[in-house]
C-alpha cells in the first residue's frame, strides 16, 4: 500500500470515530451519526479538501463495506413484518415516486441539465435502506407499525430501482436479464428453504460451541455464504446488492 493508501484509511478511522462523538453532542435534536460520516467524507474528500484519496485498496474496502451494509439490511429485515399492508403501502409509493420523477427528469431533459431521463427517474426513486434501518434501532423506532412500514419502504425503495435498472438499462435485452434474476431468485429461495429447515442438533450444537471461540465458525460460514451470493450476482451481470442482502435473509432464517 502507498502511503497516500494508508493516511486515507486512518482519516477514514478518524471519522468512523469522531461521528458517533460529534452525533452524542447533539443532544436534543438526536442527528445520526451517519449524518456526520457523510458530511465528514465528502469534506475529506476530493470534492472539497482532497486529502483523502480512492485508491484500489479503498474503492475495494468500500466495495466490501457497501455489500456488508446490505448482508446486515438483510439480517435485520423481518418478512412478517412488512408483508401485507404495509407491503401494499410501499410499492403503491414506490409506483407514486417513479411517476414524479420521471416527469421531473422530463423537464430536466428538456431543459437541457441531464441526457437520460430514464436513469434519472430512477435515481430519484432510491433509498437507503442500509443507512435508515441502523437510524431507526439506534432512534428506538424499529419496533411497532412505524418501523415496519419503513422498513417496507426501504426495502422496495431499494430494491425496485434495482430491478429496474437491470432490466430497462442493461446493455443485454430485457429478456435476457429477466432470465438471469429468475435464476438467481430460484437460488436465493432454495438457499432460503434450506436455512429455514431444522437443522440436526449435532451441526447445530457444533456451530454453537464454536460461536465464541477463536475460530468463530459461524461468521465464517456467514462471510463465505455472502462471498458466494455475491459471487453469483456478479457473474451474472447483477447488482452485488442483491446478493448481499439474499444472503443476510438466509443467514438470518439459519440462525433462528
Amino acid at each position: 500500500m502507498t502511503l497516500s493508501t494508508v493516511s486515507t484509511l486512518v482519516l477514514i478511522g478518524i471519522v468512523s470515530i469522531s461521528s458517533p462523538v460529534l452525533a452524542e453532542f447533539t443532544g436534543r435534536l438526536a442527528i445520526p451519526g451517519v449524518v456526520f460520516e457523510i458530511a465528514l467524507g465528502i469534506v475529506i474528500g476530493p470534492a472539497v479538501l482532497g486529502i483523502a484519496h480512492p485508491g484500489s485498496v479503498v474503492v475495494a474496502l468500500e466495495e466490501m463495506g457497501l455489500a456488508y451494509l446490505m448482508f446486515l439490511a438483510g439480517l435485520e429485515l423481518d418478512l412478517a413484518r412488512i408483508r401485507g399492508r404495509s407491503l401494499q403501502l410501499a410499492a403503491t409509493g414506490w409506483v407514486i415516486s417513479l411517476a414524479l420523477a420521471l416527469l421531473i427528469a422530463v423537464a430536466l431533459t428538456l431543459i437541457g441539465t441531464v441526457i437520460d431521463a430514464v436513469v434519472i427517474g430512477l435515481a430519484l426513486t432510491t433509498t437507503a435502506l442500509g443507512t435508515l434501518l441502523p437510524i431507526l434501532r439506534d432512534a428506538g423506532l424499529f419496533e411497532g407499525r412505524f418501523g415496519a412500514r419503513v422498513m417496507a419502504i426501504g426495502s422496495v425503495g431499494e430494491f425496485a430501482p434495482i430491478l429496474a435498472v437491470g432490466v430497462l438499462l442493461d446493455r443485454r435485452n430485457p429478456e435476457i436479464t429477466s432470465a438471469l434474476l429468475v435464476v438467481f431468485a430460484v437460488v436465493a429461495v432454495a438457499a432460503a428453504l434450506v436455512a429455514a429447515r431444522p437443522q440436526p442438533p449435532k451441526m447445530t450444537g457444533f456451530l454453537h460451541r464454536h460461536v465464541h471461540s477463536s475460530a468463530q465458525l459461524p461468521i465464517r460460514v456467514a462471510m463465505l455464504l455472502i462471498i458466494t451470493l455475491v459471487l453469483m450476482t456478479y457473474e451474472l451481470g447483477l447488482d452485488v446488492l442483491l446478493g448481499a442482502f439474499a444472503a443476510g435473509i438466509v443467514v438470518k432464517l439459519f440462525a433462528r
